[in-house]
């Protein structure tokens, strides 16, 4: 439904270069707008770390197969893990990263509904693509309504996405697959219905969106929800948190994190 919106529209799609520029760069490709005065500022604090499985093996020049993407102005997180290779990975992920960045940009998501129609429809963007092979997706859009600020998120695969509060650290998020093995992705012919969900925010409140490069498949490389609860509050800023989590994580793979402060 939001593809055949956007191809209707005669519009000149993203490139892959933008959404890349977007994500690690944080430079607002598909996000111009005013800038909210700062006591009107949707969140108090964003940082983002990654790792890849390259730089972690001697080999700094192989791609990571993870994309972020990120907005703060407008309350926009999400992570996509791509699986497939790492030129298939790589492509999946920021294929996906691109349909949604397009999607949201016209059709900001209203409800749990409308995100998870963009969910599917970032599915048959990858299953589409003969380059790409198949990604997680972890995303997140905040809303504020009456004055109280709320997310709304909607997730595929083994990315998760947690609220800690605290000392406590919530997964809103079901990891679809075990031990590296995944039973729903993008590019899914058959893809389950993706979990979405709307949780309150207040102030003081972190969220963590992140790969399972962070998370561990294997009982020896999982991270316990108290400890990634105390590294996120423990630390001065969102930034360092993020670098935090990707320092303490064990697997040996793309690591990602995104840490919201609210």
């Amino acid at each position: 439904m939001f593809e055949e919106k956007i191809r209707a529209k005669g519009e000149e799609k993203v490139g892959i270069e933008k959404v890349r520029e977007y994500g690690r760069k944080a430079i607002r490709a598909f996000f111009n707008g005013e800038k909210r005065r700062e006591e009107e500022r949707l969140v108090a604090d964003f940082g983002r770390a990654e790792i890849s499985r390259g730089e972690l093996t001697g080999h700094p020049e192989k791609r990571s197969e993870d994309t972020m993407l990120f907005d703060t102005e407008r309350g926009v997180f999400g992570v996509f893990d791509g699986m497939g290779g790492v030129v298939g990975g790589a492509e999946a992920s920021r294929a996906a990263a691109q349909a949604f960045a397009q999607m949201v940009l016209k059709y900001p998501p209203k409800n749990t509904d409308e995100l998870r129609e963009m969910v599917r429809a970032m599915s048959d963007v990858v299953r589409e693509n003969p380059r790409a092979g198949g990604s997680t997706a972890s995303v997140g859009q905040i809303v504020e309504r009456n004055h109280q600020k709320y997310l709304l998120y909607a997730q595929v695969g083994d990315s998760r996405i947690y609220q800690i509060r605290q000392g406590e650290a919530r997964q809103l998020t079901e990891d679809e697959g075990y031990q590296n093995k995944l039973w729903n992705y993008l590019g899914k012919p058959d893809l389950a219905i993706p979990q979405t969900g709307v949780v309150p925010l207040q102030k003081g409140d972190y969220l963590v969106f992140c790969s399972d490069g962070i998370t561990g498949d294997f009982e020896k490389d999982f991270i316990p929800n108290k400890e990634i609860a105390r590294i996120v509050e423990r630390s001065r800023t969102a930034s360092e948190a993020a670098r935090n989590l990707t320092q303490r994580a064990t697997k040996v793979d793309d690591r990602t994190a995104l840490v919201v402060k609210m």
